[in-house]
């Protein structure tokens, strides 16, 4: 069995390796280290023992902040045990083997078969014996040399294997918590290194490897990297990344909350109602309909939010990105500074966003581009109503409950506030800058997405039939169901061929190899297939339709370039997310 070394950041799910870290926790991360690194060596001094090592360095390494893990030496008296496994409520989730530095059975980047791999498997069987399968990461270290492996690979070498699996169940009773005695640990530890010899001479298993022995030397973004591995993020596999249809419900029950409205559910499915807030958007709206003695009902109410605070969104996304570009934080134009009142934010609308920057009667705003969209155009339902200048100033609303917003001691704002103000300081509690390449960030803010905020205008805009959102692990099964029997239809007709599956014995990409069959004709016909989505909203279902294609392309390795070369693509699909990744 060889090693497969890959870096921190190749280890990495992609996604993970571009999610931004909070520069604190970067900094918290690097003193935690070096304190590590001091503690392994003061031990080393005292010729401590390998548990006192891990009970005085590593343990409180992973237990500070900012990793805060749960973890302690997962043993009985008498027995064999994990050096320390990392917990996930009561259960393990990461087992650690720990070795002296320098021992001859810890294994190196050339040799597997020691004793330090004999037992993280042998732990992980004993895991997965016990009904666990929450395991995530297996590590082993020397404390300053680490190699870190996914569980998924023990998984499939290990406990997937017949042979070690009868050899491991004739030692051991699951049913007994007393079956890990040192007898049956030697017993289990003489016949791993005969099978990894006889079963998986050509097998590889992936794995990181790190040292940390000198921290000082150890780059910034490789240092980022190594801590995102180390985090529950990664470490826990934690991290889920945020698609398109995940909704930050903080961020959209505030909105709400200002806006006057609030969802609520109706048999199966979620409406969207006025709360007669006072002070709210929508009181304020229904109140200058009334005195104008236009229509006030509540689709007349909502329609002119939904203009306004389309504007508003997409002006906040514009206001992260000129910041982004400038780096001039002072260019942020959506706060009460600069827009007084509901005037000036009309006059933003019409009279600078709408205009070229030469023929604007406002020049504080000339940074800001020129929009050339119907989005900042006076519409009917303005033109038939109110327009926005038309709410008072003055208005005020109270806090909400469980509002973002914080005072300087980090406490939530309470009390009335002017509600126009209020939404500026709301949205500049979040962070819409996400698309940056910015890998450490200052703020702590949560993200707000483009997406995200797509799937708000979508919410928003169905208040009166009801959202109904399809979930993407659903899109994606359909996709992947519908597209795979689609394609294997189409070859099985073209070529009168039997495949019931893509690969494997008697599948698709055996077919396409025995058969010789040209990359090019193979593509144009999985090119002919026609996806038709009547009642597309979004258009996640259509996103998961062309994930898909790509990644049955990719399995089938007809992935090429004009010329008909490979292309060198590691597509996978993970937690919903198409994974594309290239050397």
């Amino acid at each position: 069995m060889q090693l497969n070394i890959q870096t921190p950041r190749k280890f990495l799910n992609p996604l993970l390796s571009q999610k931004s870290v909070v520069s604190t926790d970067v900094d918290a991360f690097k003193a935690a280290l070096e304190k590590y690194v001091q503690d392994v060596k003061q031990q080393l001094s005292e010729k401590q023992s390998e548990p006192n090592i891990v009970t005085g360095a590593l343990a409180p390494f992973l237990t500070a902040n900012p990793l805060g893990y749960s973890c302690r030496p997962y043993s009985q008296k008498g027995q064999s045990g994990i050096d320390l496994a990392v917990l996930s409520g009561n259960d393990v989730a990461v087992i650690i083997e720990a070795k002296a530095v320098g021992s001859k059975d810890m294994i190196t980047k050339h040799d597997l078969n020691r004793k330090a791999f004999h037992e993280a498997i042998f732990y992980f069987l004993q895991e997965r014996a016990r009904k666990n399968d929450k395991v995530t990461h297996i590590v082993i270290t020397d404390f300053y040399e680490w190699f870190v492996f996914d569980a998924k690979d023990f998984e499939r070498l290990f406990w997937g294997n017949a042979q070690l699996h009868k050899a491991f169940n004739a030692y051991h009773d699951p049913n007994l918590l007393t079956s890990t005695t040192k007898e049956v640990y030697e017993a289990i530890a003489e016949e791993l290194p005969k099978m990894l010899d006889d079963l998986f001479t050509e097998v590889t298993i992936d794995c990181t490897n790190f040292n940390l022995a000198t921290p000082e030397k150890i780059k910034d973004k490789e240092l980022t990297a190594i801590y995102k591995l180390l985090s529950a993020d990664s470490l826990l596999k934690a991290f889920n990344p945020n698609d398109a249809n995940s909704l930050n419900r903080e961020f959209y029950n505030e909105l709400l909350y200002i806006l006057g409205l609030e969802e609520v559910k109706d048999g199966g499915k979620r409406l969207i109602q006025s709360t007669g807030t006072a002070g709210s958007l929508y009181d304020g709206i229904a109140d200058k309909l009334d005195q104008k003695g236009a229509p006030k009902g509540f689709e007349d109410v909502i329609k002119l939010i939904i203009i306004w605070i389309n504007r508003i969104l997409f002006l906040k996304l514009l206001e992260s990105q000129i910041v982004t570009w400038t780096g001039d934080k002072t260019s942020r134009f959506l706060s009460a500074d600069k827009i007084s009142g509901y005037d000036a934010l009309e006059n933003l609308f019409f009279d600078t966003l709408a205009r070229r920057i030469p023929d604007r009667k406002n020049k504080d705003f000339a940074y800001i581009p020129y929009l050339n969209s119907s989005l900042f155009e006076m519409q009917e339902d303005e033109k038939a109503g109110i327009s926005i200048s038309a709410l008072p100033d003055g208005a005020q609303m109270a806090y909400y409950s469980k509002t973002v917003v914080k005072d300087a001691s980090t406490k939530r704002k309470n009390g009335k506030t002017n509600t126009l103000a209020y939404l500026f300081e709301f949205l500049d509690a979040y962070d819409f800058a996400n698309d940056n390449d910015e890998e450490v960030r200052e703020e702590t803010k949560s993200l707000i997405s483009a997406s995200v905020l797509g799937l708000i205008f979508e919410k928003i805009n169905g208040y009166k039939d009801g959202s109904f959102y399809t979930p993407s692990f659903v899109t994606m099964y359909m996709a992947r169901q519908s597209i795979e029997k689609a394609v294997l239809q189409k070859f099985n007709e073209k070529y009168s061929w039997a495949c019931t599956a893509l690969t494997g014995e008697g599948g698709l990409k055996n077919e396409l190899k025995d058969h010789k069959v040209k990359k090019t004709d193979s593509n144009a016909l999985i090119d002919s297939l026609k996806i038709c989505d009547p009642a597309v909203g979004s258009g996640h279902f259509l996103v998961s339709v062309l994930n898909e294609i790509l990644y049955i392309k990719n399995l089938l390795g007809l992935l090429v370039d004009q010329a008909g070369n490979l292309l060198d693509y590691d597509i996978s699909i993970e937690n919903d997310e198409l994974i594309v990744t290239s050397d």
